[in-house]
């Protein structure tokens, strides 16, 4: 099986809090990027990239996750990723696509673009 080196740019409720809520635990047992990417046997998740340090502090308290970033141009290992969940505004989607050389797998939340 390949692996893929992953990154998750934005990390708010669909990307992480979104697995408190109870009903959506009720019909969904992973309901948030997180609880997938750290499940799935075909994601390494390397590392969140997000501006709010709330955010990253959760990320690396609940998920263990060891780089955090406040921005993807921070972001060390960069030419490593080969899959972005990219659940960031839709502004800034096309600069995640460009300082990842190595992609290969990107799932991008609703919209594509704005």
């Amino acid at each position: 099986m390949t692996v893929f080196h992953t990154a998750l740019i934005g990390f708010g409720k669909v990307a992480d809090t979104l697995r408190h809520d109870a009903r959506m635990a009720h019909y969904f047992p992973e309901s948030s990027h997180a609880q997938v990417l750290s499940r799935h046997p075909a994601f390494d998740w390397r590392c969140v990239v997000d501006p709010d340090a709330a955010a990253l502090e959760r990320a690396g308290m609940d998920w263990n996750i060891g780089i955090c970033a406040s921005d993807i141009s921070e972001l060390p290992g960069r030419e490593e990723i080969t899959a972005a969940v990219i659940a960031s505004p839709p502004a800034g989607r096309l600069a995640v696509l460009e300082a990842l050389p190595a992609l290969r797998v990107v799932l991008v939340e609703k919209p594509l673009g704005g």
